[in-house]
Formats: structure tokens, sequence, C-alpha cells
């Protein structure tokens, strides 16, 4: 859980808390987030309202997570949640909640490297690539799509009979990219050769080298070929990609070699499966997505939300 305040007249926020808490369920979710609102308040003061960025499907209003795949364990359901009503029931404020990439891309829209940019897609691996998400502009609007699904970039299925989802397809682009399926394909034959990104990376200058060199090539054209599916339908004129340093980079022009052989495959599956100059026509940007981005963007998204009156102000 993380916690940011963001003032209106002040672009960056102000980060307050960042806790590892064990909550699998709603309720104590909820009593979580509200302990941390009573300790918000009592540092900077009256709070106007709170955004809730969550990983997952949540719904077109912002009201309700329809699912989040990452919170379901057993015994304990995410789906179908009115959080942000309880959150309002709870703790008198507005609130809303909203997909952790569409978070991250309120913020890269407003203050970061998407500013000014009105046809943009956000794309976060998650560490081990064990979450895959996608947050889409077009014309200066988020998409969210009929109900609130656009963007689940992860669950297109780029190897039908490929490696089970935890969504329950096989060879989805989440699945393919996973750290259990690159670890398949470095250790194939019953030989142990590495165990996640980092392990495989320091093999690059040893006897496997070739084959670590193949598997993180490979790994990027997966990614390359989703991206290319995104460029066909969208034509954005940005793609901002964050994720593992070992894949995607520091996001400041720089990372390790392992980095440069994965976007090495991203580009040419992007230049080999995108139409007519789509490729040519978007600049795809590093940079360093991660959840404090998401709270902040969060943060951004219950301003805009009061704002267009989609939740109410805070009565005196």
């Amino acid at each position: 859980m993380i916690v940011t305040v963001r003032e209106d007249s002040d672009p960056e926020p102000v980060f307050l808390q960042e806790q590892v808490v064990t909550v699998p369920d709603p309720e104590g979710a909820l009593d979580v987030i509200g302990q941390a609102l009573v300790e918000a308040e009592k540092r900077v003061g009256r709070l106007a309202g709170v955004g809730l960025s969550i990983g997952g499907h949540i719904s077109d209003d912002g009201r309700r997570v329809v699912v989040a795949p990452g919170l379901l364990q057993p015994g304990y359901d995410w789906t179908d949640v009115p959080v942000a009503d309880l959150l309002t029931e709870a703790s008198g404020l507005p609130a809303v909640a909203e997909n952790d990439v569409n978070c991250m891309c309120a913020y890269e829209q407003q203050v970061g490297v998407a500013a000014g940019v009105d046809d943009v897609v956000v794309v976060y691996l998650a560490p081990d690539v064990q979450g895959l998400g996608c947050a889409i502009v077009a014309q200066g609007q988020l998409v969210r799509g009929a109900t609130g699904g656009a963007g689940e970039f992860g669950h297109i299925v780029v190897q039908p009979e490929g490696p089970l989802c935890r969504c329950g397809n096989r060879g989805c682009l989440e699945a393919m990219l996973a750290v259990t399926n690159f670890d398949r394909d470095m250790n194939w034959g019953g030989v142990s050769r590495s165990r996640g990104f980092a392990d495989a990376a320091a093999l690059l200058d040893g006897p496997h080298g070739d084959r670590a060199a193949r598997v993180f090539r490979r790994s990027g054209r997966y990614l390359g070929q989703g991206l290319a599916t995104a460029l066909n339908l969208l034509n954005p004129k940005m793609i901002v990609l964050g994720g593992p340093a070992e894949l995607v980079g520091n996001g400041d022009g720089s990372g390790p070699r392992c980095s440069e052989l994965f976007m090495t495959g991203v580009r040419e599956a992007m230049q080999t499966n995108s139409f007519s100059s789509m490729a040519r026509d978007c600049a795809v940007v590093v940079d360093r997505l991660d959840l404090p981005m998401a709270a902040a963007g969060a943060a951004i998204l219950l301003q805009r939300a009061v704002h267009e009156e989609r939740v109410p102000a805070r009565s005196a």
C-alpha cells in the first residue's frame, strides 16, 4: 500500500507512506486504507477525497472492482466489489477507483514523459512479469471501453496452446513473458541454468551465453508482437514502456546488455508485424513506471472526477 497526497496547485505528489500489508479480503483492505486516511489527515490536514489504484478490471464509473486477478486467493473474492462506495461510507470522503496502469498513464500525461501527447499507450511489466497492464489515450481521452475493461494487453493470445495464464487461457502475452516461461526456455532438457532474469543475464558471458541471448531476444519479440497489434489498432504517437531493468532497461537510456537484447527483439517484431509506417511514426520511450507513480496518478484522477462532478466534492 502506497499513500500519496497531492495539492491542486502542485503537480508533484507528496509521498506519505509505503508498506507491505497482508489483507487479501476487501474488508481488511478497506480497514487498512481507512486507517491510512486518518493518519494522512493528521499530517497534512483535511483531505478532499481519495483515489484508489488497483490492479484489475475496474468499472467504467470508477465505483467497482469487477475482478482483480492479482488479488484473488483461495477463500477471498475480489469480484464485483463496490470498493469506492464502501470507502466513502466508511470515511465520508468522495472516492474513485481506477486500474493501476490507467493511473500511471494519468501521471505520465500530466507531469511525465507523455505530457502534451494526445495518442499514447502505456505498457507496464510488473516484477517477474506477474502482470502486464496497458493504458490507452486516444485523442486526449483515456479509453476505458464500454465497461472499463479496455487495455487488457497482457491477455492478447500470441501463442495458442502456449503456457497457462492466470486468467485461465493459454498463450497470453503475459504468460509468454512471465519469468516462469522464461526459465522454462532457459532450463529445458532438465538442466538448471538460471532462476529469473538476473540469473540469465549473468550467464551471457559464459558457456550458456548464446542460449541466454536467444531467450532474451525471443522474449522481446513476444512483446514486440503485442505492441505491433497496438500500433495497428490505435496508431499511437508514443508508447511508454516500463518494467524490470533486465528487460526494458533503466528508463534513462542505460541498461544491462540483456535489456539491449530484449529491446532489439521488441523493435524487430514491431517493425515486422506493424502496418505501413505505424512503427516509424511511434516513439518508444522507456520510463520507470512503478506503483508510487500509480498512487500519484490515482490522486490526479480523483481531482478530475471531482472537477467533472462524477463524484461529489467534499462538503464543508
